[in-house]
């Protein structure tokens, strides 16, 4: 374990170097990768150093011990909760890892009591993880789902949901940082909204934890979720929730095993089903099963390193990359989508038109960019680099831009 630690814990910045140290700590994160064509981090970025050591020590470990040493992976798996609950700023105890945001949607859509009549209101621009739980849920019972559709040619706003709310309203479901073009909600607007009418504000982190301080956006929310693939360098296939306590308790978990119950009564069940022990209470009752071990310890890794080396930082560095390709593309006559607030994710979301989509779309393919279209949005979403990738980038992206 000694190991572990030291390879989430050694990529912190020496204070001696100053802004120099800064950015070499945030780059060594990463390691040798190819991060100046990696421009949709906000997809799925690159696995980070501390979880792709993790990972490797904890799959040779498995591979020549086999689940010989199980207290020691629950027991990192219980580290890693709490390396995930400091980052974003909540109790392990209230922390939970799971296979997708997908599978955290739906369990509260299971979850929370709709009527006909009730509305669950969202942006009509929210990734189809946040709306297809609730789509099929107010089929069901008779709610609506309400979509609200920002324009896409001028700066918008949470307003424009807040005119939505009402005594109807009982969910509001949002990103707190859009996928599609960077935007950041106003969570303060919302959780007073909420509150006017008794409503949950369930907030997608995805494309903050990582990039962005997400410690008050999880205060605001009755729940927060986030994938660990994206901007927190942490593996694919993982998820981290966290609930307020009023929630967990209304939590229908997704299955039912033997970790259901508490873990002593557990292991005497191992050997004795007893239906008479009762159902814990805790949101541990969410993780049923075998839990993903593997995964949730590479994503305590993850975590830890961020915190190691300080999310701020590491959205310094990224905003600074941003900056220097928005200037670049104006010299084209490429113009991000307006946002209303100044940007808080490297996010950059551009309209050039269908004829000029496709032209750009080739030139990028031909410059090996990995990059992602939403409908007739081109996302680029880069990660922090050093001065010399940025040249890189630059120069590779300048000439996709001018075949």
């Amino acid at each position: 374990m000694e190991r572990l630690n030291r390879a989430a814990d050694d990529v912190a910045p020496d204070p001696a170097l100053g802004a120099t140290g800064d950015l070499q700590a945030v780059r060594a994160m990463v390691g040798a990768t190819n991060l100046p064509r990696q421009l949709n981090v906000a997809g799925a970025g690159p696995l980070g150093v501390a979880a792709y050591e993790t990972m490797s020590y904890l799959l040779d470990a498995h591979h020549r011990g086999g689940y010989s040493g199980r207290d020691t992976l629950l027991e990192l798996y219980a580290g890693a909760r709490a390396q995930v609950a400091e980052l974003m700023g909540t109790f392990p105890s209230l922390l939970s890892f799971q296979p997708s945001v997908s599978s955290v949607v739906t369990t509260l859509s299971r979850s929370i009591d709709l009527e006909a009549g009730d509305q669950v209101l969202t942006w009509d621009v929210e990734y189809g993880s946040n709306v297809r739980a609730w789509q099929v849920r107010a089929m069901e019972t008779g709610a609506e789902l309400v979509r609200v559709q920002p324009p896409l040619d001028s700066p918008w706003d949470t307003a424009l949901l807040l005119e939505q709310v009402d005594d109807r309203t009982k969910v509001v479901t949002v990103s707190s940082i859009q996928s599609f073009d960077g935007s950041a909600t106003d969570l303060y607007a919302l959780r007073e909204a909420c509150d006017a009418v008794g409503a949950l504000l369930l907030v997608d982190l995805s494309q903050h934890l990582g990039i962005a301080d997400v410690t008050q956006a999880v205060a605001l929310a009755d729940a927060a979720y986030a994938s660990a693939h994206k901007w927190l360098l942490g593996p694919v296939g993982v998820a981290v929730a966290t609930f307020t306590p009023e929630l967990v308790r209304q939590l229908t978990p997704p299955a039912y095993g033997a970790a259901s119950i508490d873990i002593a009564a557990a292991a005497e069940a191992a050997i004795w089903f007893d239906p008479a022990v009762p159902l814990r209470t805790d949101v541990g009752l969410l993780e049923a099963g075998t839990p993903p071990l593997l995964g949730a310890v590479t994503t305590g890794a993850a975590a830890r390193a961020m915190t190691a080396v300080g999310v701020e930082r590491v959205q310094r560095a990224a905003l600074d990359v941003r900056a220097e390709i928005v200037s670049l593309l104006d010299s084209h006559d490429l113009h991000p989508v307006p946002t209303v607030v100044d940007p808080v994710s490297p996010i950059i979301a551009l309209r050039p038109g269908p004829e000029r989509l496709a032209t750009i779309l080739a030139g990028l393919r031909e410059e090996h960019f990995h990059v992602i279209v939403r409908g007739d949005i081109l996302r680029l979403s880069p990660w922090a680099m050093d001065w010399d990738e940025v040249d890189v980038l630059l120069t590779g992206l300048d000439r996709a831009l001018t075949r």
